[in-house]
């Protein structure tokens, strides 16, 4: 203490102790100080701050605060009940402040109490149901009784009813008292006090209203039960004819509020656990009454009469709430004043002075006053070597010892805040600092402490700062149970620097406590000295490195510009500084025999913890190691022979030395012979191997050296017989000779056979192979790879040629063909073995000198051969079919050339015609013996040649008829010169084509002598040609044939059948739907009836067994009348064409060529699918130019010329007629 008392300032420890917050109070310190501003916790010592943490107890101090017989927050306050309560009692809570206080005496005077008026509900206007008066249509009614309760005696001025009513009626009530039924524990109606009527009368009806029944009557609860009352009433209705069979009374449950206020009766039948909605205007009897009379308490406590009730001890946090109840809604003055009481702590600090053996106490408040309080007494109690030095803001203050214990009470008086200065022992008499303290590693600190004066167990902790009076750390405290031997064990980390603090030690035991302090106490790094480099043994003759490593563990690095050194040879021996911590010394061996020897290094550098290092260190004599071979290759169980020489450094050889080789674990012994140290060994498995050699012996250096040995296997031969070309699924066989260089064979080994890279089969110690290749076809390698282990592995290869086997089919197995016709053959060429189709194979088909060079592919399979030039009759096809490494395979196909029919076409046609005439082409087509071809397709192509030299290529298709007729009517123009017509026959499969051309020549119309009109001149062209033998007049042209005659009636069938055609269709297939319809004449149809009903049929065709829909050709209707319906299907549409009869073939022509046209003009939309019907409307200019012109032509006669005669004349004369008759006329109706 005496060295402590020669250092600068004192050191003051504050402590704070409290349980809710904590007041600082700081004297300004010396260079010496130990600041705490808090001693809740100790745990954080890691951070450098101003203030650091403590930890001790609190004082417990009790703190009373009173204010006596002043009047606080006094007032007189009105209060009032809510008017909607509907309880006989109200509540009402009034907010007192308490000023944080713990517990309030209150003191209250209620006073000038007036009743007051009010409404009781028997429950609201929310309804859960109703009862109705009258119960069936018989106007049976009811009686209700419905009780209520009333507080007390009391005036009845109204009671308000909630009902709905529709009609008239007379409503009569009545007030009644109660009896008890002691049998059913409830209440029922007794005798009327007041009745009454009341009559209502309704236009319209009223729903859930409060109907007010003015009784005006007194009610005594005396000369009832249990305070309740009843409310009866009846209803009578009016007139008959205005019955009211509606009058309602709504009620609420019991359930939904908890509490049953009343007993219903109706027609006396109790029913329970319902309310009717009722409400109760109440009137008190006298306005002033006493508190007893009404039942008046403050939170549950009778008020007396005379209005004064005092609480004490009222228990409150921010305020205080008072219950209010009264049997009646009441207002009042009420006036009240208190005292408020509070148990607190006290804030406790002190400072201690590490000069003296005193420390100094301050004891002050934690509370702030109110500013209405004048005095208050504060009492807490503190040890009794606690002595009073000064106090501030006390009036007065007393202490008194308490009996039997160690404390003394304290009480004194004040207005505001206070404190109070206590003076106290310091407990702290001695303490031990280890010099230096070593960072890194744990230290320990000594104290020892002055009696214990109260018996309490207290805490030390540990506190150091630096040369700035910085607290840098305290320990977490430990306890002192035991004060005769003392210690704090503490390990600084890495946090501190090597230095000189200051160290210092705390004393806490409750109101017991103590400091002292130590400066200039070195801090040093925690180190260790290894061994960096030091060799298993050093050879005499040369210098002996020794390196070490001096370590800063704290930061794990090395300590560099220390001193290092040692004792050698009798003379000190420094280390050179090599960095990072590592430093090296050369020590001499001369002078010095083979053996161990001891060294002790020392290592040291301020700041850092003096370290030392023993060790020992070995001598020998130099030697050499050497072999002839490094590296020895031996074969498969054969003995290897190995040599080593291990000398001295002048190349002796070292006798008796130990020579061991290793190859893994195994170990290999060599054996001195006098020269050399050998081992012999033989190898059982092939393969690599390194041994190390290691040599040694006592006092040598020992030495070690690394040989390679390979072991190789014994060398192979092998021959293999295999053949060079083969057949798919053909076995051959392969003979293997596997032998050693002495040709002594091997019988145990394994084998693979490749054909190129892919593995046939494996085989063992066989040397016999039977194979069948199946699945490869071509130039293969083929080779043989053998192995035995411990054996050299040989491979034998060669070229071989694998053909495959052709499977050849094909349809049909005969083939019979007209002449000049074509046959079809379908190949099926596969792999026999692979099942795979043969790509691109070469196949040459000859029929007598006719040959056919093709190549088949599985995507091609099929040939055409035309057999044009090739006589009729039996032959043969010749096949050869080859591909690339297979056997060619031929085939023989019987073939039958049929002759063809032999046909005979005649056309008729003019040599010459005038122009805006037509020109009738017709025609038959029959074999040689007369037999006519029908439904054969006939070609016309008309050649046209115009005036100005330009001409135009048409071409026509017709059909023969059932007599293997067909014609074709051509207009001509005055543009036309020459009309050129080629009437073609291609054949069939059994008939012979043929072809007929025929020159026109188109003369110009001349004009007539008269004036004729243009309709006349037209038809004196054309009538003679049509209709000449149709009338009689033949004898002018005697020189036409009968076929001719023939003719022109086949021409006037055909003018009366285009005339009686009613209408033209066209149906799309995908659809069924009608796109486009002609009326030829003004027949009533439905497009869309005839067209669903034709795709009906067509799809009913795979209902009797078709192959998808069927193409319609003929629908006929025998009765009433005749009706045909004709198709011809197209690739998009098919026309249907209606007429009175079947059509001639010719207009089937028409239909035919119509259709053509149709789908040409409007493929892009047909194929599209989707299109506008509209679009088809242009399709009747087709119409008028597929059918002939006079269909649509009308005629008209005027004035017959003189100059016509004959038949000509009668014929105009009948046109004159019938122009005369109807006007415009067709040439059908003037032929009939």
């Amino acid at each position: 203490m005496s060295k402590a008392s020669q250092r600068v300032g004192q050191a003051f420890l504050l402590l704070i102790l409290a349980l809710t917050f904590s007041v600082l109070w700081i004297k300004p310190l010396s260079s010496k100080c130990l600041k705490i501003d808090n001693i809740a916790e100790i745990d954080s010592i890691e951070t450098f701050q101003q203030f650091v943490k403590g930890n001790g107890s609190m004082i417990k101090a009790d703190f009373y605060g009173q204010q006596n017989k002043s009047l606080v927050n006094a007032s007189t306050d009105h209060f009032f009940i809510d008017s909607n309560r509907r309880f006989d009692r109200f509540t009402n809570i009034t907010q007192i402040k308490t000023y944080g206080y713990n517990t309030t005496n209150i003191k209250l005077k209620t006073e000038n109490i007036v009743l007051q008026n009010f409404s009781k509900k028997v429950e609201d206007n929310s309804s859960d149901g109703y009862i109705n008066f009258f119960e069936n249509s018989n106007d049976k009614n009811l009686t209700i009784y419905a009780s209520f309760t009333l507080p007390m005696s009391c005036h009845l001025n109204t009671i308000k009813i909630l009902i709905y009513v529709n009609g008239s009626f007379t409503l009569r009530w009545a007030i009644l008292n109660s009896t008890w039924n002691p049998s059913s524990n409830i209440s029922y109606p007794d005798e009327i006090i007041k009745s009454g009527e009341i009559p209502f009368e309704t236009t319209s009806p009223l729903d859930k209203f409060f109907l007010p029944v003015n009784t005006n009557i007194t009610l005594f609860t005396n000369n009832t039960n249990n305070n309740t009352f009843f409310l009866q009433l009846n209803v009578e209705a009016g007139p008959p004819a205005q019955k009211a069979y509606d009058f309602w009374w709504y009620y609420v449950t019991d359930v939904t509020d908890g509490e049953n206020e009343e007993d219903v009766w109706i027609s006396k039948q109790n029913i329970s656990n319902i309310d009717m909605i009722m409400n109760l205007d109440l009137q008190p009897l006298d306005s002033s009454l006493s508190p007893s009379e009404i039942n008046l308490q403050v939170n549950g406590t009778q008020v007396p009469n005379n209005g004064t009730i005092e609480l004490e001890g009222v228990p409150n946090s921010e305020s205080i709430a008072l219950n209010i109840t009264s049997l009646w809604n009441i207002t009042f003055d009420l006036n009240y004043f208190m005292e408020h009481n509070k148990n607190s702590q006290c804030s406790t600090r002190f400072l201690t002075n590490a000069d003296t053996s005193t420390s100094i106490w301050n004891v002050s408040p934690t509370e702030t006053f109110p500013s209405t309080f004048t005095n208050c007494s504060v009492k807490f109690k503190v040890p009794k070597d606690w002595n009073i030095s000064r106090y501030w803001n006390i009036t007065n203050i007393e202490e008194t010892p308490i009996a039997t214990t160690n404390w003394k009470q304290i009480t004194l008086h004040t207005y505001d805040k206070w404190r109070i200065e206590f003076t106290a022992p310091n407990y702290v008499k001695k303490f031990g600092v280890p010099s230096p303290v070593i960072i890194g590693e744990e230290n320990l600190f000594s104290i020892l402490l002055i009696p214990d004066a109260h018996d309490w167990n207290g805490t030390l902790i540990l506190l150091v700062y630096n040369s700035s009076d910085n607290a840098l750390y305290y320990n977490t405290s430990q306890p002192t149970n035991n004060r005769s031997s003392l210690g704090i064990r503490w390990t600084p980390n890495q946090s501190f620097t090597n230095g000189t603090y200051i160290v210092a030690v705390l004393f806490l035991a409750e109101f017991e406590a103590g400091y002292l302090y130590i400066d200039n106490v070195l801090f040093v790094y925690s180190t260790s000295l290894e061994t960096h480099y030091i060799a298993s043994y050093y050879c005499l003759g040369e210098n002996a490195t020794i390196k070490v490593k001096y370590v800063d563990k704290v930061h794990n690095i090395g300590v560099e510009d220390a001193t290092v050194w040692t004792t050698w040879d009798n003379q000190v021996i420094y280390f050179k500084d090599e960095g990072k911590g590592i430093y090296a010394a050369n020590l001499t061996t001369n002078e010095y025999s083979p053996g161990n020897y001891s060294l002790t290094i020392y290592a040291k550098k301020f700041g850092y913890e003096d370290a030392i290092l023993n060790f020992n260190i070995t001598f020998v004599h130099p030697t050499e190691i050497n072999t002839p071979n490094r590296t020895i290759i031996g074969n498969y169980k054969t003995p290897i022979t190995i040599i080593i020489y291990y000398t001295d450094i002048n190349g002796i050889l070292l006798e008796n030395a130990t020579v061991i080789g290793y190859i893994g674990a195994s170990k290999y012994i060599f054996k001195y012979n006098g020269t050399a140290y050998i081992n012999v060994t033989t190898f059982h498995e092939l393969g690599t191997y390194n041994m190390t050699i290691q040599c040694s012996k006592d006092s040598y250096e020992p030495k070690e050296i690394n040989i390679t040995i390979h072991v190789t296997p014994k060398k192979t031969i092998l021959n293999v017989l295999c053949p060079k070309e083969i057949e798919a699924g053909q076995q051959i066989t392969l003979s293997i000779n596997y032998t050693d260089q002495s040709g002594t064979p091997i019988t145990h080994f394994n084998g693979t056979i490749y054909l190129n890279d892919t593995i046939l089969t494996t085989f063992s110690n066989s040397s016999t192979i039977h194979l069948n290749i199946t699945q490869y076809v071509g130039n293969y390698f083929i080779s043989i790879t053998v192995n035995c282990p411990n054996y050299e592995t040989q491979t034998w290869k060669e070229t071989i040629t694998i053909y495959g086997k052709m499977k050849i089919s094909y349809q049909p197995q005969i083939f019979e063909q007209y002449e000049n016709e074509t046959i079809t053959i379908h190949f099926n060429i596969t792999d026999v073995f692979r099942k795979a189709p043969l790509e691109n194979c070469s196949i040459t088909l000859t029929i007598n000198n006719h040959k056919w060079l093709i190549t088949w592919n599985s995507q091609n399979p099929s040939f055409t051969l035309n057999l044009t030039g090739i006589e009729s009759g039996s032959h043969s096809i010749n096949v050869v079919i080859e591909a690339p490494y297979y056997l060619p395979q031929t085939l023989e196909i019987p073939l039958h050339i049929l002759p063809k029919t032999r046909v005979i076409l005649t056309v008729n046609v003019p040599q010459e015609v005038i122009a805006n005439n037509i020109i009738l082409i017709s025609g038959t087509l029959t074999t040689e013996s007369g037999e006519p071809i029908v439904m054969a397709t006939i070609k016309i192509i008309i050649q046209i040649t115009y005036e100005n030299g330009t001409e135009k290529r048409f071409e026509y298709e017709t059909v023969t008829n059932m007599k293997g007729e067909f014609s074709l009517s051509i207009p001509t123009s005055n543009e036309m010169s020459k009309v050129h017509v080629a009437v073609v026959y291609e054949g069939a499969v059994d008939k012979a084509s043929t072809t007929s051309t025929h020159n026109i020549t188109v003369k110009p119309t001349l004009p007539p002598k008269t004036p004729f009109p243009q309709w006349l001149i037209t038809t004196l062209l054309t009538i003679p040609i049509i209709f000449i033998g149709v009338s009689g007049y033949i004898s002018k042209r005697k020189q036409k044939t009968k076929t001719e005659e023939e003719k022109l009636l086949r021409e006037y069938e055909l003018i009366l059948e285009l005339d009686s055609l009613e209408s033209l269709l066209v149906v799309d297939k995908k659809s069924g739907l009608c796109i486009f319809e002609y009326n030829f004449k003004k027949t009533p149809t439905d497009p869309n009836i005839i067209s669903g009903f034709v795709q009906a049929i067509r799809g009913f065709y795979s209902q009797i067994g078709g192959t998808g829909e069927g193409e319609v050709g003929e629908i006929y209707y025998e009765v009433p009348e005749p009706k045909v319906l004709t198709f011809h299907s197209g690739k998009y549409v098919y026309p249907i064409l209606i007429a009175p009869g079947k059509l001639l073939p010719e207009v089937k022509e028409c239909l035919r060529n119509f259709l053509d046209r149709f789908e040409e003009e409007f493929k892009e939309n047909l194929k599209t699918n989707s299109f506008e019907i509209s679009i088809f409307d242009k399709a009747k200019n087709l119409v008028k130019e597929c059918f002939p012109q006079h269909i649509f032509t009308k005629y008209k006669a005027t004035k017959i010329p003189a100059t016509i005669r004959g038949i000509k004349k009668k014929i105009l004369r009948a046109a004159k007629k019938l122009a005369e008759e109807q006007g415009q006329f067709t040439m059908a109706q003037l032929l009939t």
